[in-house]
């Protein structure tokens, strides 16, 4: 077998920053005479820098193998210079110190050769008397980087590879917005969507998550309800909870999972309702200078069936005089009321999902 013991060669101008080698290798036996040899990689493929290894076999009728082996070394120019701040998803590419290989001078222009890990390759020319270049906002991810420079008359020479890990940076945004509606009583639907941006790359996301808490308050007791979680396919940014307590306070939190990091963003709604809303107490009234005071009990947030409520009261008298109005508060007084005539009062709850039914007559004499 006659093939190199080693083959050494200076990268050249190649967009893949591989650089394409060739040589001569044969097998002669004594018996047959030159026969097939095979090597691998064989002549004229394109070779990384740095050292490999390339095996060459070969056999004869006789089905002798033989085998070999050389080094082929692909030496390129001085990696790149790279600034990187910690936790930056900025970049800066420098030209090294190459007055021991080219005179810069004779530099026309230089390529910067970025590839992330999925192949994707983006080259940026610079003109010679640049020396620098700043990436700025770069997904997350392991990239590889390498330039190549060019010298009037000559080809193009490829530098040595340079890798660097850019961290996972926050969402440039994330948000979560509510709707709710209802359409049979007791019962509302809650529909959540979301945007979000900056997740992509290596930082994308892997798989999202909702969840929706009941909270109860507003005058009722204070407790949180199971969590409901549901996975989300991560092309879909819109989903529908049915089925809910009508007129609940719910928390719905989002979480998005990367391979990094899991990101999450909550909003509270208060679910809608087409229940009518409970009935008020009337209490006691009162007297004072000439005037009665009429009060009802608020309802509690189990009766209410929206946020606003107001109060609709009627007053009648043995005489037929009456009395009525609106009110935001839960009492209202009455004046120049007819001394010892009997009355009759009542009040019901009006909110946007329509009113209770009257509460109890309340009667007695001014």
């Amino acid at each position: 077998m006659h093939s190199p013991t080693g083959i050494n060669a200076s990268a050249v101008d190649r967009a893949s920053g591989k650089t394409p080698i060739s040589w001569e290798a044969a097998c002669v036996d004594n018996v047959d005479g030159p026969v097939s040899i095979e090597c691998i990689p064989p002549s004229g493929s394109e070779f990384n820098t740095g050292t490999t290894l390339v095996n060459c076999s070969c056999q004869d009728n006789a089905e002798n193998v033989n085998q070999g082996s050389f080094p082929v070394t692909v030496s390129g120019l001085p990696p790149p210079a790279l600034v990187q701040e910690p936790n930056s998803n900025d970049l800066t590419v420098t030209l090294p110190d190459m007055s021991s290989n080219v005179t810069a001078g004779n530099i026309s222009e230089w390529v910067i050769v970025l590839r992330d890990e999925r192949g994707t390759q983006l080259n940026i020319t610079k003109q010679g008397n640049e020396r620098s270049h700043e990436f700025q906002g770069l997904p997350g991810g392991n990239y590889t980087i390498m330039y190549i420079i060019y010298i009037t008359g000559e080809h193009g020479h490829s530098s040595e590879q340079q890798e660097v890990t850019i961290p996972c940076a926050e969402p440039k945004s994330l948000d979560l917005s509510l709707t709710t509606f209802s359409r049979k009583a007791g019962l509302a639907r809650v529909i959540a969507s979301w945007t979000y941006s900056g997740l992509d790359g290596a930082c994308r996301v892997l798989s999202q998550n909702i969840t929706f808490q009941r909270i109860v308050r507003d005058g009722c007791d204070h407790q949180t309800g199971e969590v409901d979680s549901f996975v989300v396919d991560g092309e879909t940014y819109e989903f529908s909870k049915r089925k809910l307590a009508a007129y609940s306070k719910y928390r719905v939190t989002l979480y998005l999972i990367t391979e990094e990091a899991v990101y999450n963003i909550s909003r509270e709604i208060r679910t809608a309702s087409t229940a009518p809303t409970g009935i008020p107490i009337v209490l006691e009234p009162q007297r004072r200078l000439g005037s009665r005071i009429f009060s009802w009990d608020a309802l509690s947030c189990g009766q209410r069936n929206s946020d606003s409520i107001q109060y609709s009261y009627s007053l009648v008298s043995e005489s037929g005089r009456e009395w009525s109005g609106l009110r935001d508060q839960q009492n209202v007084r009455i004046w120049s009321v007819p001394p010892r005539e009997g009355y009759t009062f009542k009040v019901k709850a009006v909110s946007p999902y329509g009113h209770s039914d009257y509460s109890e007559e309340k009667t007695g004499t001014f």
